[in-house]
């Protein structure tokens, strides 16, 4: 969610000269009649980004254009987060990766788009893009959980999966892999090895390791479908667009990985969310869950045979992966935060073991 920016002197000629930037290109992206509707942006500060939001007429009706600039949370002025070189080393890539993504997708098909990149701004390490109105998944779960018509969000759900499924064998390509047991279980070290660190022992490395080798005596893996894989698929980085009803994906970073990491995250994010967390598991019933989840591998697999071993030992991963976040941010917590949070450590670790042995025992 945005909060207010504070508007900063430093920042005056930054802006005028983006905005610069802009109304000189509008000829070329929208054609000779089209104008912004304000020389003056909307800016909105996010955790990570600012973004600048631009409104603008067309004969083909109304756009907004968007500027992202990253940011950290400390830095209140555009000026600052520009000055941070360090924090801008991959934007060209994430700008290419845009590019990229559209060139193949484009809004040909009836269930989902891309975003439309239209320049980058290397002076001020800035992504220039079209906005995409929408609600993103997490939105649609929040609004429409209590609701006795989810109908929306599963549709959100299955063409969230079918644009996954497209993503990976369409835009990119799948090829199968060697992929061992060991290989995996490799992984899962890596995350208990911390976990065990940041529980001080609470919870050993051992353990979990043996749960996964339990769950992997029964079915020897040698190899596994691999992509270019988002590596950050939440149901925040899932837009749907009420107008269209067509959903995109946003904040890609690809990386090769097997495709059941991509699908597993999508499915489990809700899970880990603090109200679910801190709720003990109730906020979103078991049967809105199964439901989300359902719709999203209709989505993926397109209501063919649909490897539940793998989606669940995935899942499993991925709330491992999730466990070792929260636990990492009690561990780095100072004064205050420390005495405040230390009850909650223990409850966070049950309800994170707990549905881990749920997905290793594949029991919904």
């Amino acid at each position: 969610m945005g909060v207010q920016y504070k508007a900063s002197e430093h920042d005056a000629p930054i802006l005028q000269d983006i905005t610069r930037h802009i109304d000189q290109s509008l000829g070329g992206w929208y054609g000779s009649a089209s104008e912004l509707i304000s020389q003056t942006p909307e800016v909105r500060s996010y955790t990570n980004s600012f973004l600048l939001r631009y409104g603008v007429r067309t004969q083909a009706g109304s756009k907004v254009i968007l500027v992202k600039i990253r940011r950290n949370p400390k830095m209140e002025s555009l000026k600052s987060a520009i000055t941070a070189r360090e924090l801008h080393g991959s934007i060209p890539d994430e700008y290419n990766t845009l590019q990229f993504v559209h060139e193949r997708i484009g809004d040909g098909h009836a269930n989902f788009t891309a975003i439309r990149p239209l320049t980058y701004l290397q002076e001020y390490f800035a992504i220039v893009m079209e906005e995409f109105p929408s609600r993103s998944l997490r939105q649609l779960l929040y609004q429409q959980r209590r609701s006795g018509n989810t109908s929306e969000l599963m549709t959100a759900a299955r063409r969230a999966g079918e644009l996954l499924r497209f993503f990976h064998e369409k835009v990119h390509s799948v090829i199968e892999s060697p992929y061992s047991s060991s290989d995996f279980l490799t992984h899962v070290e890596s995350f208990a090895s911390r976990l065990e660190t940041y529980t001080r022992g609470r919870i050993t490395s051992g353990s979990i390791v043996n749960a996964f080798a339990r769950r992997l005596s029964t079915r020897e893996l040698r190899s596994i479908p691999f992509s270019a894989a988002h590596q950050d698929m939440t149901s925040d980085n899932i837009l749907y667009s009420d107008a269209t009803g067509k959903v995109c994906l946003i904040d890609i970073r690809t990386k090769p990985a097997p495709i059941y990491s991509d699908l597993a995250l999508l499915l489990v994010h809700p899970e880990t969310y603090r109200d679910q967390i801190f709720r003990a598991g109730r906020f979103f019933s078991r049967e809105l869950l199964r439901e989300y989840r359902d719709s999203i591998l209709t989505g993926y697999f397109g209501g063919g045979s649909t490897d539940r071993f793998l989606v669940d030992l995935f899942c499993a991963m991925r709330i491992l992966d999730k466990w070792t976040m929260h636990e990492d941010l009690f561990h780095r917590y100072k004064r205050w935060k420390r005495v405040f949070t230390r009850p909650l450590a223990p409850f966070v670790t049950a309800y994170f073991r707990r549905e881990l042995d749920r997905y290793l025992t594949g029991i919904d």
